[in-house]
């Protein structure tokens, strides 16, 4: 099963700032055949500077895994120049060996949440 996710978050004040560390756990099973893989294919930080609107690219350097016990990790990714006005925006993709289980997803978190779209294609 693949789970492609694209979120977006606007930084309005410096509480936001701990939004810009993106956390995704994942199960690692005893074998690879039974492992999830989370593979970030873009993280930018938007900044407004004068009337122009500044780009800054996440690197490699900006992502690394945790494990937190011994079959979940979680893969991290830190958004450079954060601040208060910023937008950051990533890709991810979340590839599981479970056919049959929908990860879960929850429409509203701790920051309010103006806009989802969730879609399901099932073959």
């Amino acid at each position: 099963m693949v789970t492609d996710v694209t979120e977006r978050v606007k930084i309005y004040t410096k509480d936001g700032y701990k939004e810009a560390t993106v956390s995704i756990p994942y199960y690692v099973g005893p074998t690879n055949d039974d492992s999830e893989e989370v593979n970030f294919s873009e993280g930018v930080t938007y900044n407004l500077s004068g009337n122009k609107v500044e780009k800054i690219k996440t690197r490699k350097e900006n992502e690394f895994t945790e494990e937190t016990s011994k079959y979940r990790k979680v893969k991290k990714l830190a958004f450079p120049a954060v601040k208060e006005g910023s937008i950051i925006e990533y890709t991810y993709q979340l590839r599981s060996p479970f056919l049959k289980t929908i990860p879960a997803w929850y429409f509203q978190q701790d920051i309010p949440v103006k806009e989802v779209h969730y879609e399901v294609d099932i073959p």
